[in-house]
């Protein structure tokens, strides 16, 4: 990540951006990625730690001031010096300045002098044959800023993200069997066993009595 001459925080942190989401997320809830839902409460060291990073965050997308309002025409006026349809000397030079700075109205100083210094040095490839306009210079700056506001989005997400609670484990139903005889529990056949044996005995005692002698 290219630094400001401001020195705005990096666009990434590993502990903050990417080591404590990585130990607390467990998913994500709704379209795309959604909204986080955590395996676990944050501890208060990793707590502080997401909030501390947030706060530098939001620190450098602070919209600067009247008291950065020199440094900043210095570094338009440096930049429009590249351009020689854009040289100005006095109040009319102040006054384009001014035209400009009216229109960066809400950016951070650092933002708007980093943008300046690259198209001052041509490393801006849509802005070396024509000094941008305000509202190119503008848009120059809100782009530095999308990662910080990404960044703070997505921790801001995880501070106020849910615990996902397990599922409660599920009881398998018991089914009931009917009453088997023991010849019936012994034998992979079912009921088969049983029948021979009361055929066996029906026969047996039909043998015992006097007709069957006769």
């Amino acid at each position: 990540m290219t630094q400001a001459p401001s020195g705005p925080p990096a666009t990434f942190e590993r502990l903050a951006d990417r080591e404590i989401p990585d130990r607390v997320i467990a998913g994500f809830e709704g379209a795309g990625y959604g909204r986080p839902v955590l395996r676990r409460a944050l501890r208060a060291d990793e707590r502080e730690a997401l909030v501390a990073r947030v706060a530098r965050l939001r620190a450098a997308l602070v919209p600067f001031g009247p008291a950065d309002r020199q440094a900043l025409g210095a570094a338009l006026a440096g930049m429009m010096m590249v351009y020689p349809s854009m040289q100005r000397a006095g109040d009319e030079a102040a006054a384009v300045a001014a035209g400009y700075l009216a229109a960066l109205a809400g950016r951070p100083r650092w933002a708007i002098e980093l943008v300046c210094d690259r198209v001052r040095t041509g490393r801006v490839a849509e802005c070396r044959e024509f000094c941008p306009s305000a509202p190119k210079l503008a848009a120059l700056s809100d782009a530095e800023l999308i990662p910080y506001r990404m960044a703070i989005h997505r921790l801001d997400a995880v501070l106020v993200a849910t615990v996902v609670l397990p599922a409660p484990a599920k009881s398998r139903p018991r089914v009931s069997r009917p009453a088997r005889s023991p010849a019936d529990a012994a034998s992979p056949a079912g009921g088969h066993l049983s029948r021979v044996l009361a055929d066996l005995e029906a026969r047996r005692e039909a043998r015992s009595t006097p007709d069957a002698e006769r």
